[in-house]
């Protein structure tokens, strides 16, 4: 209990009074040291947990429990409300029937594998009164008042922040690890079997998401199938979230395994940004789905996913098994880019780019000379057009700019100028003191990021201007003449730049002829009256 009376979970109350220092709730100044155990709560919680315990984790329909309003049904499942019998201030329940099933663990195994912080918990299992009556396996399970991830996602205006996914992609993670290490294939993996607990758009760590259905699948391990009826759900196949060695022979039960649990996560995590659109939308039949799947086809990148996040999503769903991660690795990386990503948000010099990471960020700005050093984004050309009069309606007239180049085999480069540009078909001064430098920040030699200072020359002028052309520093150390990723550019380097790495023009990409995935062009915020010594060489 924290000192607004209010009762919270230790952890998520000390994180966030640790950054913010005051009350969630009344927004009053609060400490972490002024915090109490509610006693109360926890007498409570002990007391329920004793009294499931004494049960065996069994229960009589009727007698200790009784069905409510159906909330759900479908493939031989239903779901209902329910209330305790001759119970007090117990939490919220509901009751899950699986027609056509049987138990093939003790009820004490379901309590306990459902003891994890991101796994729906199960109480126990419920019988009729009458012990012959047989309509398959009832479990009661808490009641997630929020419903399923699916359905509150779909409800959203916009596709929810990638932080705040990323978030419910770990916690997901970490429930999959837990059942993978006690050997358990959940088998149906997808947005509309995980149930949300508490949203919040802003602050990714708010949000609590639980999985819930493990098992329900031909390759369970928990329940056994006790029908011939193709509806059971055990029997079910679902297609648009299975993996390929699945779809090669859906009548094998070998095929469930952590790494075909990992594929269905990555159509999960696909799912997530896609809101309410089903995976394969467009193809109507789930044969046509099934072979696809089989012959390597693989879902779109969503336009709201991050390409870094788009890769671990796509090794999920690598078409081999042996390629895809484990749940542990899967929860390790997904952490990895979060913290990446939080980084880049709280160190963001560049302001608006994809390209480059905060690392990245720093590097740039000691080449440019001033640590702290804010640009602002003024062209970027999957976004403002990759034609050669988009580059000049962007950016002539504008000066202090610093261009980004991602070739099309995935290397980072570029150059500083300090001149306007403009599309006078003409070229600058050779200035002594020119500011000028290119650079490279990712390269194929393995090369730390480098900096390549103007040193002028014959034919050694800064940057070459010529409304025909993009983007020209020297007089062919980088030319741009096309923007379109379909056309060659080229790198004539070293002409008007010093070459201290000696790899010619091979430096930036490992050819003179390269192709153009991206292009963003920056300008100076505001130009600092002093600059740092230059210590990066």
């Amino acid at each position: 209990m924290a000192e607004d009376s209010n009762t919270y979970e230790r952890e998520a109350i000390t994180n966030w009074l640790e950054k913010y220092g005051t009350s969630p709730i009344t927004r009053k100044l609060m400490t972490v040291d002024k915090l109490r155990t509610n006693t109360i709560v926890k007498r409570l919680v002990d007391e329920f947990e004793s009294g499931l315990q004494k049960q065996m984790y069994r229960f009589i329909l009727g007698i200790d429990v009784k069905k409510g309003d159906r909330l759900f049904v479908a493939f031989g499942k239903s779901v209902h409300k329910a209330q305790w019998i001759n119970r007090a201030n117990e939490p919220k329940i509901i009751l899950m029937t699986i027609s056509g099933a049987r138990a093939q663990k003790e009820a004490s195994f379901f309590v306990e594998l459902t003891k994890h912080p991101h796994i729906v918990r199960t109480y126990g299992l419920v019988d009729y009164p009458d012990d012959k009556r047989n309509e398959g396996v009832m479990l009661l399970q808490e009641y997630g008042v929020m419903g399923d991830l699916l359905e509150f996602l779909s409800t959203l205006e916009n596709v929810s922040k990638e932080a705040v996914l990323c978030e419910m992609f770990m916690q997901i993670a970490d429930a999959m690890t837990f059942l993978a290490y006690n050997r358990i294939v959940h088998g149906d993996l997808a947005c509309r079997n995980v149930l949300l607990y508490h949203f919040d758009p802003n602050e990714p760590k708010n949000n609590v998401v639980k999985v819930t259905d493990f098992g329900l699948s031909r390759g369970s391990t928990v329940y056994l199938s006790v029908s011939s009826s193709a509806t059971t759900t055990l029997n079910i196949i679902p297609y648009r979230y299975a993996a390929p060695e699945i779809l090669v022979d859906v009548t094998s039960k070998e095929a469930y395994t952590e790494k075909s649990d990992m594929y269905s996560m990555g159509v999960l995590m696909w799912e997530a940004f896609m809101k309410d659109t089903i995976p394969w939308s467009f193809v109507h039949n789930d044969a046509e789905v099934q072979q696809r799947v089989i012959d390597g086809e693989r879902l779109k990148q969503p336009e709201t996913c991050s390409q870094k996040l788009w890769d671990i999503i796509l090794s999920a769903m690598a078409q081999q098994p042996s390629y895809r991660p484990t749940f542990s690795s899967l929860k390790r990386r997904l952490t990895e880019h979060q913290v990446r990503s939080e980084m880049l948000q709280e160190i963001c010099y560049f302001e608006g780019t994809t390209l480059l990471s905060g690392a990245q960020q720093q590097i740039l700005n000691k080449f440019y000379g001033v640590n702290d050093q804010k640009w602002k984004l003024i062209y970027k050309s999957t976004t403002d057009g990759d034609k050669i009069l988009d580059f000049h309606r962007c950016c002539d007239g504008k000066s202090n700019v610093l261009m980004t180049i991602l070739s099309d085999n995935g290397y980072l480069f570029g150059g500083y100028n300090k001149f306007d540009w403009d599309s006078s078909n003409s070229h600058d001064i050779a200035y002594p003191d020119c500011d000028n430098f290119l650079f490279s920040l990712t390269n194929p030699h393995d090369i730390q990021p480098s900096k390549y200072a103007y040193i002028g020359g014959c034919d050694g002028h800064p940057v070459i201007h010529c409304k025909l052309f993009g983007p020209c520093f020297g007089y062919s150390d980088i030319r741009i003449d096309s923007i379109d990723s379909r056309h060659v550019n080229t790198i004539g380097f070293p002409h008007a730049y010093a070459d201290t790495s000696e790899k010619g023009p091979d430096t930036f990409t490992g050819s003179p002829k390269f192709k153009i995935a991206d292009i963003e062009i920056f300008q100076i915020v505001s130009k600092r009256l002093a600059k740092i010594k230059d210590t990066v060489t």
